[in-house]
């Protein structure tokens, strides 16, 4: 009987009541356009079937290229492309709330990127805004450096092998930012680059440790989240739904290590003298105990070490296979490299003083950003009370709306040629125009916090890679997997040390 109920619930919830809301059309929603030839506009299916198909961020890019700025991707969501439509959405002041779907993937206790009240965001955003402040990274080097040296050991490993070894590239950069983010969160590398594997210790809440997969733990569970918050007015239902989908177990693994993570790094010695994220914790700058609930704890590292390992893979992948793709742009970074840190036997990795401000390279990191996004989907928000005029147009109260990243950042009124990579366009173009569509860590105070810690990373480990080695990438490039996130594919290739004489640029 329970079932025939859920089945009777969904056929409503999915086909009869989606086409009463377009009927009767409360919100004026039907002057926009509809993607899918119209059906976005009168089912969430469209958008369901978009994203289990891989093909949300592309469908949606498409739809606005047909219709224009200002569309339809559901029943009661439009996507607006413009990019003033970033500071009338997401800009200080604009007053518009988070959606309910980021209720898809929250628990008991609410992170800094879930919760949807105001204040609280702002409470965990002012706690953790010393931890994340660019002289507090820097700090960090010596850790960061821990990292690469591992990195720089692997990809050796595979440059010395007999033949020519293909090496996943994507793997070995995906282990590094886990690692990397251990180390700056917890003051501790998860192994991963020297394991050669993502297999990392997890902890139930009676205590039981057992290994699981990091990355499919993170995988599975975006995609459940995505699905079930694609109408989040039926959340409840869409869970009990998609109850067998791996997203679930995953969850509960990626809970488990998250919490393996936590409790061993509460039993360390002068747990709130170290120098990681962790100690933010504990005290705050004065050196006063916070006397967080642990279940507070735990959500936040989760949504950074989250966050930070997933968006800091996709734009290192980026970058690295982007300027091996081009050998001008290659050839041109290795030059500025070289000429700021000279390759001398043994020291294999510049500190952050040398490369931070050198400008080809952060044209490259950049540009690496803009063509394949780590976020390539719009951040859902509420048009408040009253109703907001965005980017023109206006838009009841009550509707979600969204500025889809990878379609803003593909803009060709903006990014001359916005397919192809040139790092260039960031130093002789007119970079005001380019900032103006220029949001790869989205925009007002909600933007990703971790900034500092991404450029600190990203800059560090590519003119690492790049000053050393040299890669030949095998087949035809690697695929964007989106869920929560624009995850990179596979990218295979060969690697070799560069042969250049000590001193010789």
């Amino acid at each position: 009987m329970l079932l025939y109920a859920l089945l009777g619930l969904a056929g409503y919830s999915l086909f009869l009541h989606p086409v009463v809301i377009y009927l009767l059309d409360k919100k004026h929603l039907r002057q926009f356009p509809s993607a899918g030839y119209g059906l976005a506009g009168i089912s969430v299916l469209w958008r369901i079937a978009q994203i289990i198909q891989n093909a949300h961020f592309s469908s949606v890019y498409d739809a606005h290229q047909r219709y224009g700025s200002h569309i339809r991707i559901g029943p009661t969501q439009l996507s607006v492309s413009d990019p003033r439509a970033m500071n009338d959405i997401y800009g200080h002041g604009a007053g518009f709330a988070k959606d309910a779907f980021y209720d898809a993937g929250a628990g008991v206790h609410r992170s800094m990127a879930d919760t949807r009240v105001k204040e609280e965001h702002q409470r965990k955003r002012k706690m953790l805004a010393q931890a994340f402040a660019q002289k507090t990274v820097v700090n960090m080097e010596p850790l960061i450096r821990t990292g690469l040296e591992g990195l720089v050991k692997q990809i050796d490993r595979h440059a010395s092998a007999p033949g020519e070894m293909k090496m996943n590239i994507r793997r070995y950069l995906n282990y590094f930012a886990i690692d990397f983010m251990g180390l700056v969160v917890f003051g501790e590398s998860l192994g991963c680059v020297e394991a050669g594997n993502d297999l990392v210790d997890a902890q139930t809440a009676e205590g039981t440790v057992y290994k699981a997969p990091y990355i499919k733990s993170l995988h599975d569970m975006h995609m459940h989240t995505v699905i079930t918050g694609a109408d989040p007015s039926f959340l409840s239902l869409s869970t009990k739904l998609l109850s067998f989908h791996p997203g679930v177990k995953s969850t509960a693994n990626w809970v488990n290590i998250v919490n393996h993570l936590c409790q061993k790094r509460l039993q360390s010695q002068g747990p709130s003298s170290q120098k990681d994220i962790f100690s933010s914790f504990l005290q705050n700058s004065k050196g006063e105990d916070l006397n967080l609930d642990l279940g507070e704890i735990l959500v936040e590292c989760s949504v950074i070490m989250n966050a930070g390992s997933e968006t800091n893979c996709a734009v290192l992948v980026s970058a690295i296979y982007h300027i091996y793709k081009y050998p001008r742009v290659l050839a041109r970074l290795q030059e500025e490299l070289d000429n700021a840190v000279p390759l001398i036997p043994g020291e294999d990795i510049p500190s952050y003083h040398q490369i931070a401000t050198l400008p080809y390279l952060r044209a490259c990191i950049d540009e690496a950003m803009r063509i394949r996004p780590a976020s390539t989907q719009g951040f859902p928000r509420v048009v408040p009370k009253g109703g907001r005029m965005i980017a023109g147009r206006f838009v009841d109260e009550g509707v979600t709306v969204s500025v889809p990243t990878y379609t803003l950042l593909q803009n060709p009124d903006v990014f001359t040629n916005p397919f192809e990579y040139n790092p260039d366009r960031w130093l002789a173009g007119d970079k005001a125009k380019l900032l103006s569509a220029f949001y790869p860590f989205s925009h007002g105070p909600r933007a990703c916090i971790g900034r500092n810690i991404s450029y600190f990373e990203q800059l560090l480990a590519v003119a690492t890679i790049v000053r050393l080695f040299d890669f030949d990438w095998v087949g035809d490039g690697y695929e964007t997997i989106e869920r929560f996130n624009g995850n990179p594919g596979e990218l295979y290739g060969t690697v070799r040390r560069r042969s250049v004489s000590v001193g010789e640029t």
